[in-house]
């Protein structure tokens, strides 16, 4: 059986379905894929969401700072350097990625991630290595439509360029939206303790990249404005002492790491979901669930923002708490902005099809 693999800094639980469908689907033609990570880093770890599945090999590795530039070394090599292919993060710092690309004349060897710059200024050390990935690597895995006509732009062959459409498993939120009625919400609301609303949630980590400090200065000026908006927070992280304030004047509920019915509950009863800094895959889940998304002009988005439509399923503002914050009200008051749930998003079936089409690419 052909033998590849793939290799991840971390696993978080979001990431447990996709591994799992594609190991299955690939299994049925001949493909054994499998799974070495690092363990997350201290602002990974905070965010609650780090799992280690059964069927996944995980390695400690080690961070190393110089030259205001940092990289995780790992010794993943061992582990696939006799297969028939392996997938690397398409990152200037990953010490497997060099590692892989350097000898590929062993291997069969692919990128995979955004693959252009979207949640940080570059480096442009790391930038200049990651072209060379591009340039080097077999095939490339792009998040997105425009991370892949990125790697084209930088002179990857469009041949071996594969869009995957980066998605989560929603087919049980989908499920749990559906079987939530007035009742069960009425419930979910005595349950948790919360006031009447309207509701706003944050779903997501609680960290510098979503810009808590921003959402912090906003509840304040609504405190003082609209005070009956109440947020439900779900989500943990480093940053998640500036929201205090809010919870101890009754303006906010934190509800720590979420999924399942929970999550879907959430959803339900909030007009809005609230997100002041980076915008990724949670725009899967505001489609499914039909909940606008109020963010800012970030430049550090993820790719996934673009699965989201301005003025109908994401309304952007100026990064600054008064303009945050009336945003926020004026998509909670008007009833015309709440839509019903998308009929097209990216999903998980076709993000495997297309990764697992990739794959058999990159072995061809």
């Amino acid at each position: 059986m052909t033998e590849i693999w793939v290799v991840q800094p971390y696993i978080p639980a979001y990431r447990v379905a996709f591994f799992e469908s594609l190991r299955s689907s690939l299994e049925a033609s001949g493909v054994n894929l499998r799974v070495v990570a690092g363990r997350p880093d201290r602002s990974q770890a905070e965010r609650g969401d780090a799992v280690s599945p059964p069927w996944l090999i995980q390695v400690d590795g080690r961070r190393v700072s110089a030259l205001g530039r940092s990289a995780t070394l790992t010794t993943t090599r061992k582990y696939w350097q006799a297969a028939d292919a392996v997938i690397v993060p398409h990152m200037g710092s990953s010490f497997d990625a060099l590692s892989a690309l350097s000898r590929k004349s062993q291997l069969r060897v692919g990128v995979w991630g955004h693959i252009a710059s979207y949640t940080a200024t570059p480096n442009p050390i790391d930038s200049l290595i990651e072209r060379w990935q591009l340039r080097r690597a077999d095939h490339i895995f792009a998040y997105t439509p425009s991370g892949a006509n990125f790697a084209i732009a930088a002179g990857a062959d469009a041949g071996k360029v594969t869009t995957v459409m980066n998605a989560i498993d929603t087919t049980q939120l989908k499920n749990d939206l559906d079987q939530l009625d007035t009742a069960a919400l009425e419930q979910f609301r005595r349950n948790t303790m919360l006031p009447d609303g309207p509701f706003v949630a944050y779903l997501g980590a609680l960290d510098t990249s979503k810009r808590v400090d921003l959402l912090a200065g906003a509840l304040e000026v609504l405190w003082a404005e609209h005070p009956k908006i109440h947020f439900i927070v779900g989500g943990q992280g480093q940053d998640a002492s500036l929201l205090e304030p809010a919870v101890r004047r009754g303006q906010a509920t934190m509800m720590g790491h979420v999924g399942g019915k929970t999550k879907a509950a959430i959803l339900k009863c909030s007009k809005a979901i609230a997100n002041p800094g980076r915008v990724g895959l949670l725009a899967v889940d505001a489609l499914v669930a039909g909940v606008p998304v109020v963010s800012t002009k970030w430049p550090f988005h993820a790719p996934e923002i673009e699965y989201l439509t301005e003025g109908e399923s994401l309304y952007l503002t100026e990064p600054k708490p008064e303009s945050f914050a009336a945003t926020i009200v004026d998509v909670v008051n008007s009833q015309n902005r709440q839509g019903a749930a998308s009929a097209t998003y990216p999903t998980l079936q076709a993000m495997v099809r297309n990764f697992a089409s990739g794959i058999h690419k990159l072995l061809n």
